[in-house]
């Protein structure tokens, strides 16, 4: 509610969109292209079994990229299996709890919608003794947290936060002055 408030009394830039904030200025990453690209970088390169962590519920950026899962596997005439699908927060605590759950697919590849999840499976796998990407493929979204420690272990898609942060600001400062942004 602080933000709507705000938004009202100020010129305001969001980065990433809010279902419960539409109609405000939103600075944006393209989710649904970049995790089909990925998506289907796996599925070209041999996944039959892709499972996926979709990421917080009611979250916009986790739809989109749940979206982009489902359209890679479209695009390749085939369909994501709803049992694959995994309900799990942002959070690696939280993806290494149900990392076993996953894991007991026995999918030849993962992709979490963040690498917080991908590491929390790529913690929990190390631990039953699976190694990425001997025994499954295994990618995450957004190239943050702790991400670049093992980039063989973990494809990513990085985003251009530093782009994305210049953009926003041009965007406020562009709605100060009065520019019809």
């Amino acid at each position: 509610s602080w933000v709507r408030e705000l938004a009202h009394s100020a010129p305001t830039v969001m980065i990433g969109a809010h279902h419960e904030l539409a109609g405000l200025h939103v600075v944006e990453i393209e989710n649904v292209e970049s995790t089909a690209s990925l998506v289907g970088s796996m599925l070209d390169g041999g996944c039959e079994r892709l499972a996926m962590l979709c990421g917080a519920e009611g979250r916009v950026d986790a739809e989109y990229r749940t979206e982009g899962f489902r359209l890679a596997h479209v695009q390749r005439g085939r369909v994501a299996d709803p049992e694959l699908i995994f309900p799990c927060s942002f959070l690696r605590e939280d993806a290494f709890a149900i990392a076993d759950a996953v894991l007991n697919t026995k999918p030849d590849g993962i992709f979490a919608a963040n690498d917080e999840m991908a590491r929390g499976i790529l913690e929990r796998a190390e631990q039953r003794g699976l190694r990425v990407p001997d025994d499954f493929m295994l990618a995450g979204f957004d190239g943050t947290g702790d991400a670049n420690a093992s980039s063989r272990d973990l494809a990513t898609v990085r985003t251009p936060w530093n782009a994305i942060a210049d953009i926003a600001v041009e965007t406020l400062l562009g709605l100060i002055s009065g520019m019809d942004m």
